[in-house]
């Protein structure tokens, strides 16, 4: 690793209502993290959302691979976060998903001779890299995943996702400092709710191992959601 990258091609809009002030926070959040990895910080800002507006969800793998070029000459090799894992590959209706689905061969397809740009990460699930995670000082400092803030909210969609992983893997607790970890606690019900929705219910990837672990856990509860939903569905007797 040569140096840390953090990117503005559009990503902050559509999400925040203050996006001045969340991005104001993530870059100040990187410029702390970055003398402790003892890399420099590269920050890249770009109107084009302006000028071009589009929905990020579509676009982000190609906005971004437009930043690497940017500054192509810095670098010979760049790892790019993946969303999903190699699993989770798909060709399937291409033109109206997340790009992210198929992003190793997009990557692979932008790579040149002097530019190899790496899917890093695919190799394992959200799961997988919140354990990895989990022991790291700064990780449990600095960790910023909302999509509603410039902190961490705990009911957004992605907060959710974030704490049902660590409540998955035990590491709740190590992230008390970017987490209300005792209004998570106190809602877990709900948050298991939630879980069951996006897995059982939308076969939302994300959510896989953390259903698997949690459902096992916590047999009982989730027993119960099973049997109100199947009884919620099933055809009412005339």
């Amino acid at each position: 690793m040569t140096h840390i990258a953090v990117f503005d091609i559009g990503g902050f809009h559509g999400l925040y209502k203050d996006v001045p002030l969340v991005k104001k926070k993530v870059f100040k959040r990187a410029e702390k993290v970055v003398p402790k990895l003892k890399l420099p910080l590269i920050k890249l800002e770009s109107d084009f959302q302006h000028v071009i507006p589009m929905d990020n969800l579509y676009v982000h793998t190609y906005r971004d691979t437009m930043a690497i070029y940017a500054l192509q000459k810095l670098w010979r090799i760049y790892y790019y976060g993946s969303t999903y894992s190699f699993s989770d590959f798909s060709l399937e209706n291409n033109l109206g998903v997340d790009p992210a689905h198929f992003e190793p061969l997009l990557l692979d397809c932008f790579s040149t001779a002097g530019l190899k740009i790496f899917s890093d990460g695919s190799e394992g699930d959200r799961n997988d890299k919140i354990d990895f995670i989990a022991d790291n000082a700064l990780a449990r400092k600095y960790l910023h995943v909302c999509i509603n803030r410039e902190f961490n909210c705990g009911v957004c969609e992605k907060c959710l996702r974030t704490l049902l992983a660590l409540d998955a893997a035990n590491k709740l607790d190590n992230f008390r400092a970017v987490f209300d970890i005792d209004a998570y606690n106190k809602n877990r019900g709900n948050a298991y709710l939630f879980l069951y929705e996006q897995f059982v219910l939308r076969r939302n990837p994300f959510y896989a191992k953390a259903y698997a672990i949690l459902s096992r856990r916590h047999k009982d509860f989730f027993a119960a959601i099973d049997a109100q939903v199947k009884a919620r569905l099933r055809p009412q007797q005339v």
